[in-house]
């Protein structure tokens, strides 16, 4: 069962857009990462798909 989708997403913060084209799908049980360098949108882009956020 698909829990999260995003497809071709763009998100604009002050008139610029800080990701542009940006796809994913999650299934339930699933765990997944976001992997890249500082300020390159990884929170940005788990908020915006409406994701749970789990430190552990």
């Amino acid at each position: 069962m698909q829990v999260t989708s995003l497809q071709n997403t763009t998100v604009n913060l002050v008139g610029q857009d800080v990701l542009t084209g940006v796809s994913f799908a999650t299934n339930s049980g699933e765990r997944i990462g976001l992997i890249g360098a500082n300020g390159s949108g990884k929170t940005t882009t788990w908020n915006h798909g409406g994701a749970t956020y789990t430190r552990g």
